[in-house]
This record gives structure tokens, sequence and C-alpha cells, in this order.
């Protein structure tokens, strides 16, 4: 009887010792996965930053200002909170046991993304309004500013339940002896009685997904339909026109042929003038669309692109995830344990890329950053030059 209660105390102040034992290695195991967030974090917390001085600072206010830097805010927000916390909470695979913290982060990273995907979807109703209804009354700096603001309500008003569903979630492992431990990892809650709303809530994530992405294809389907069109009417301006007449006899010679009469010259001059004009106005339009709707309106594409692209691999996973009872380590191979843990990332992907995106298509985005990457290495560079007695 002594020598079971001796073995028992034995095991349990030997668990702990073993659980972080397991937890180091499956940390080494998850070193692409970490490396791979630390790159995103660094390369999108640098361009983001430098996004939202420019358009929130820098550029001209508006439509287009508020709505990139609003992106942009969101996207920082994940490279400054979200990544960090998915790095801790893969250093900390079997002993993340703390409930508060593992609710909150969880929150923050839903707000960040379903606010991102809320402002691009007012971004595709403006697209939509200016290009293919430009006639109608469109979206001014203030109103863009408060479509931004509710983009926060309605992000947090679908983030909540995160905050319910995200848990510290029990786990047993099993060492290489074949001793099982307890520990803890942070993923949505196995609790029978919870099993139905999380089911309700993870299909309401992936419906709201599916329809915005029906949407945002529609939209930019149409307005690309416009935009190519428009290109064409372009082209067809520039082409040379060759001057005719009508004979007599119904043959079209050159403008030039002494068969002409001189009515028939006059008449043709007539028309080339009012064509020039037309032309001309035509052409004032087109440049103004190309420079400023057209390069704002393929920014705003590739990002919604890259958006939709990056966050689809993260939500069939959450399904898959939702539909599995036992824990994931229980179920996959160290390998395919890695897979999964990039799979649940790749929209991580889209808060680093759009910055980059900007700067393809925004020159003065270009030269700004130029700019403050050479003043900020001008200011280190002079920190560390050697004054004149330390020279001696």
């Amino acid at each position: 009887m002594s020598a079971i209660n001796m073995n028992s105390t034995l095991n349990t102040s030997d668990e702990r010792a073993i659980l972080e034992r397991i937890n180091a290695k499956t940390a080494d195991q998850m070193t692409p996965v970490i490396a791979y967030l630390v790159i995103l974090m660094c390369v999108g917390l640098f361009g983001n930053v430098l996004a939202v001085i420019f358009y929130g600072r820098n550029a001209k206010k508006s439509t287009h200002s508020v709505f990139i830097c609003t992106v942009a805010i969101y996207d920082m927000i994940a490279c400054v909170i979200s990544i960090p916390s998915e790095i801790a909470d893969l250093r900390l695979f079997f002993t993340y046991d703390n409930i508060t913290a593992c609710s909150i982060l969880r929150f923050v990273n839903h707000f960040s993304a379903i606010g991102s995907i809320g402002v691009l979807l007012e971004i595709s109703i403006d697209r939509f309004r200016r290009i293919c209804r430009p006639v109608q009354k469109q979206l001014n700096h203030k109103q863009a500013t408060l479509a931004c603001a509710g983009s926060i309500i309605f992000s947090i008003f679908l983030s909540w339940p995160s905050l319910v569903f995200y848990t510290a979630v029990p786990v047993e492992v099993k060492s290489e002896n074949g001793q099982v431990v307890t520990g803890h990892t942070c993923t949505t809650t196995k609790e029978a009685s919870y099993r139905t709303y999380l089911w309700i809530f993870n299909f309401i994530y992936m419906g709201l997904f599916i329809i915005f992405t029906i949407i945002l294809c529609v939209m930019y389907s149409i307005v690309g339909r416009v935009l190519i069109q428009h290109n064409r009417k372009i082209k067809l301006h520039k082409r040379p026109e060759i001057s005719v007449c009508s004979t007599s006899g119904g043959m079209e010679t050159s403008f030039t042929d002494d068969t002409c009469t001189t009515k028939q010259k006059t008449n043709y001059v007539k028309m080339a003038t009012v064509q020039a004009t037309k032309q001309k106005s035509n052409k004032n339009k087109t440049n103004h669309l190309n420079r400023s709707t057209l390069k704002f309106t393929m920014i705003m594409l590739v990002v919604t692109a890259v958006f939709v692209l990056s966050y689809l691999p993260f939500l069939v996973l959450v399904l898959w995830r939702a539909g599995n009872s036992t824990y994931e380590s229980d179920l996959l191979s160290d390998s395919e344990l890695v897979a999964l843990q990039f799979g649940m990332r790749t929209y991580f992907l889209n808060s680093a890329i759009n910055p980059f995106t900007y700067g393809f298509f925004n020159s003065s985005f270009r030269e700004f950053v130029k700019k403050s990457v050479c003043f900020c290495y001008k200011r280190s560079a002079g920190r560390f030059k050697p004054t004149s007695s330390a020279t001696q």
C-alpha cells in the first residue's frame, strides 16, 4: 500500500517535468512554422506601419486613403498581436493553461480578420458605384470614415463568441515510455454541451465567408468587364483614321482625291472636327480613370484575391477540427501536425503581402518607403559614426 502511494506521489511530481520535455520536443518540430510566422511578422509590421503613416498622414485625403489606411491598421493588429500570440501558442503547445489569454488573443485574431473583410466589402461596393454608376452620388471622405468605423462594430459583433468557445483545453499526452500526462492547449472547447453552438458558430463563419466571396467576385467581375470595354474604346480612338469620301459611282477614295467635291470635303472636315472634340473629351476622362480609379481598383482587386485565397485553407481546417472530438496530436503524425499548423495560419500571409501590393501599384508609396528606409539608415549610421576625439 505504501509502495503504491509512493509511486503515485512520484508520478505526480514528475508529471510536469515529463510534460515540459514533451512540449519542448513538439515546439522544436514546429520550428518551420515559427520561422514562417516570424518572417511574416517582421515584414508585415514594417510594411503596414509605413502604409498607415503614408495613407493616414502623407497621402491626399480621399476615400482611397481612408480605406487603405483602415485595412493596414487591421493588418498591423494582426502583425503586432495575433502573430506573436500564435508563436507563443506553438511554443507552449501542451503547456498553454492561461484561459484568459487564450480567449482574448483568439478574439483579436477574429476581430482583425472580420474587420478586414468588412472593409474589403465596402471597397468593392465603392468601386462598383464609381466605375459602373459614375453619375450617381458617391461616398465622400467623411462617409468612408464612418463606413470604416462601422466595420469595427461589425467585427466585434461577430467575434465575441470566440471569447466563449476558445479556452485552455486539457489533453492527454503520451511520453516515449508510454506514460500518459495531462497538458493544456489553446483551442476550441471539446465539451459536449458546446458542440452544437460551436458548429453553428463555424458554419456562420463559413457561410459569411462564402457570401462575401461571391459578392466580391461578382462586384469585381462587373467592374473588370467595364474596364475592359473602356480600354477597348481607348484603343479604338487611338487608331489612325483614313479620310475618305464617296464618288458618284459609289467608290471610296482618299480625301486628297480630285473626284471629291468641295461640299464633300467641307462636310468631312466638320465631322472630323466634332469627332476630334469628342475624342479629346473622352481622352481626358480616360486618363483620369487610368491614373486614379483604375490604379486603386487594381490594388484592391489584388488585395481581395489574396485575402480570399489565404483564408480558404484556414476555414476548411476549422470545419475539419470542429468535426473531430479527438485532439489533433492523437490523429496525425508529426509531419501532418506541422502541415496542419501551417494551414491554420495561412491567413497571416494576407497581412504581410498587402503593403507590397500598395507599393507595386503606387509609385508615391514606393518613393515614401525608399526615403523612410534611407532616412533610418542614415540615422543609424550617424549614431555609430566615430567622433573626432575617438579617432585621435
